[in-house]
This record gives structure tokens, C-alpha cells and sequence, in this order.
């Protein structure tokens, strides 16, 4: 699924904030090679170790009114490897199920939504949008 943004390796490595932020992890790069012989593991986020997940990921471009969410996120192949573990899937889940929330409500498509309604939404639920 190819989304609005697509996460790259210097979006990890370099630990870039995304203005529309939903989540952050600190799983390092986890490739595993495709014939199964190694496995490349590397630490990246910046100074911190942590990186950001923007809700553009979750936002296909090739599809209207839909929110993907974990193993479905818009991210490189190598990124893809710190990003599907399951702390980060869930928040994620819980980030398409508020933003998903906000147009239903309000009988709007989700090309609509506004990051501050979504951001509110999460912050009121206790998500951690950046490390402390």
C-alpha cells in the first residue's frame, strides 16, 4: 500500500519528526534476509534511538475512506522491519480507529480529517506522541 507518506530509512535513522506524528518506536532496523540466512539488526532514531510513524502512512492515496493500520503501513522494505512489531502495530490501530472515528461522526470523508482533531483524540486516550 503506498500512502500519502511513504517512511523511509532516513526518516528512522535521522529520528525525523513528522508534523502529523501518531506514534513513536524505538525497535531498531530488523531485516531478515529473504532466503533466511541472516538477519540485520541496526539501531537508528537519532540520539534517542526513537523514530516517529505519521499518519500519512496509514493513509492510502489509491483509495478513498480507508485507514490501514500495523503490517499495512506505507514504508520501505527496510524500514518496514522496525516498523511492524506489535507495540508500534497497536498504536497504530489505536491511531486509525481515532481517525476513523472523526469522519463518521461527523459524515465526512477521511481526505478531511485534521491532524489537531486526531492528535487531541489520542493524547485524551494516553497515547505518547514523543519520547519524554
Amino acid at each position: 500500500m503506498r500512502g500519502r507518506v511513504v517512511v523511509t530509512e532516513a526518516d528512522l535513522r535521522g529520528g525525523h519528526r513528522f508534523e502529523d506524528t501518531i506514534a513513536i518506536g524505538a525497535f531498531p532496523i530488523d531485516v531478515h534476509e529473504r532466503r533466511g540466512t541472516a538477519t540485520r539488526l541496526e539501531r537508528m532514531g537519532g540520539p534517542d534511538h526513537h523514530h516517529a510513524i505519521p499518519l500519512g502512512s496509514l493513509i492510502p492515496v489509491a483509495l478513498d475512506n480507508v485507514l490501514v493500520a500495523g503490517r499495512g503501513i506505507s514504508a520501505t522494505h527496510t524500514d518496514f522491519g522496525a516498523l511492524r512489531i506489535m507495540p508500534q502495530a497497536m498504536a497504530m490501530g489505536q491511531s486509525a480507529g481515532v481517525a476513523a472515528a472523526l469522519p463518521a461522526t461527523r459524515n465526512s470523508p477521511v481526505h478531511e480529517l485534521r491532524f489537531s482533531d486526531v492528535e487531541d483524540g489520542l493524547l485524551r486516550q494516553g497515547a505518547v506522541l514523543q519520547a519524554a
